[in-house]
């Protein structure tokens, strides 16, 4: 007799045959912006107007729009869409990224739906483009966005898009107290994923009812280390990385205090050396040149401007013998904790989403003291409050490494088996797996 196939292969194939439909109303129609959306109607009018289509073209595309699911019973399919800007190289679209991860690794039906959000970032990162859908089709939408980019999401998706689906919101935040024109979104989903307890704590403080701690599994590609020779340092070199975005806010990374606190711990001439990667430098060329007047007569410090991939940047770490974060706040920390999973030691502040890993066992945490943020920083308003981190504890770690790396592999070691057992995909999928059985996504089995 044949094999019936199971609950798992039937949702799966369920998934598949959804794609395939949506596939098969792309063509040129894309569905975030052709009909789709809030202002569909709108939208087609000023294209005809403008000449750049005309009516038996948007009749067309209504007619392809009209296929798409509606979330009405039947339409859906088990399992999740992943909605957020999942090319974009930024930590937004690496969240969505290692979701779509760790939903493989726990045999989860999913499907991507990149959003046209983080324009400002390099769209090049595409790990999770052999999953990616035009239109949610599943019964949970899990939204890895935060509320800035919701309100374009309504517009793109409009109902259709929203109707009859479990709707979960997977935000980052990096202080404690939720930004008030974020409160009205807590009425939009049913249930927010936490990535660390830092966001769970001031989640719960803002009034939201339905919080799951869901941390992220940390998946970093596999490949080869740089050579010393291609860093320009020394073989003997102990070497230290920080890394930092500029399109970021640099108070809330605190470039200043990885540079200061190395040039506390070591003389110029020392053999230890600080490698600082700039990531979008030449977009911020006055940043990258005051970092680099900070660090002037220090040839031991050393700073990386041009653009690397995802695997290049993974064998920029796995070159380095520690890992520097001397941040003021972190939504997660991806850095520390990739850095972290490759058996670096990791010298970062301890508050923050940072805490759930970086811990004395395996890592160097460094104190610090709460401080108002002073002045408004984009987001960040100045009566909220912030790390401001023990430099001279942060260059007494570096001194004890250096002078010991054998200790420094060790804590390595330990780091690496501690990520690998509560932090992996896999078991970060597991989890997910969980919560979308309890909400009635999909089915068990």
């Amino acid at each position: 007799m044949d094999r019936q196939p199971s609950a798992g292969e039937c949702s799966t194939m369920e998934s598949v045959h959804a794609s395939a439909q949506l596939a098969r109303t792309r063509g040129s129609f894309d569905p975030l912006v052709h009909w789709a959306g809030r202002f569909a109607v709108r939208r087609a009018l000023k294209r005809v107007v403008l000449g750049q289509t005309d009516v038996a073209t948007e009749w067309r595309y209504w007619r392809q729009a009209s296929r798409l699911p509606d979330g009405r019973p039947g339409s859906l399919v088990s399992g999740a869409s992943l909605l957020g800007c999942s090319r974009a190289e930024n930590g937004i679209g690496e969240s969505c990224r290692l979701a779509a991860a760790s939903l493989t690794a726990a045999d989860v039906p999913f499907g991507v739906v990149n959003m046209p959000f983080s324009l400002h970032c390099r769209q090049a990162d595409l790990r999770a483009a052999a999953h990616e859908i035009p239109y949610p089709a599943h019964h949970a939408n899990i939204l890895h966005m935060n509320p800035p980019e919701m309100r374009f999401m309504g517009e793109l998706l409009g109902r259709r898009g929203t109707r009859g689906r479990i709707t979960v919101g997977v935000w980052h935040w990096e202080l404690p107290v939720l930004p008030r024109d974020w409160r009205p979104f807590l009425r939009d989903v049913q249930e927010l994923w936490a990535p660390s307890r830092f966001i769970e704590r001031m989640l719960r403080d803002a009034g939201a009812a339905d919080v799951v701690l869901m941390p992220h599994g940390i998946e970093v590609p596999v490949g080869e280390a740089l050579t010393r020779s291609e860093l320009g340092v020394r073989d003997d070199a102990f070497v230290f990385l920080f890394m930092y975005d500029l399109a970021s806010y640099q108070e809330r990374k605190n470039p200043e205090g990885a540079i200061v606190a190395f040039q506390r711990a070591f003389l110029p001439g020392s053999p230890a050396t600080l490698i600082v990667k700039l990531n979008n430098a030449m977009f911020h060329p006055e940043k990258s040149r005051k970092l680099q007047e900070l660090a002037a007569g220090w040839p031991n410090i050393r700073f990386l401007t041009e653009p690397l991939d995802r695997p290049r940047v993974a064998a920029l770490v796995r070159a380095c013998d520690c890992f520097v974060s001397l941040h003021r706040s972190e939504g997660f920390g991806l850095g520390p904790a990739e850095a972290l999973a490759l058996g670096k030691p990791v010298i970062a502040t301890d508050w923050s989403s940072t805490v759930d890993f970086v811990h004395r066992e395996h890592a160097c945490p460094v104190g610090y003291r709460l401080v108002p943020v002073g002045e408004d920083v984009g987001p960040y308003e100045a009566w909220q409050q912030w790390a401001d981190p023990d430099l001279d504890e942060a260059a007494d770690w570096m001194r004890r490494l250096a002078h010991d790396p054998d200790a420094a592999r060790d804590l390595g070691r330990k780091a690496a088996a501690f990520m690998a057992r509560e932090f992996s995909p896999r078991r970060a999928g597991e989890r997910m797996r969980r919560r979308l059985i309890e909400l009635g996504a999909m089915a068990q089995g």
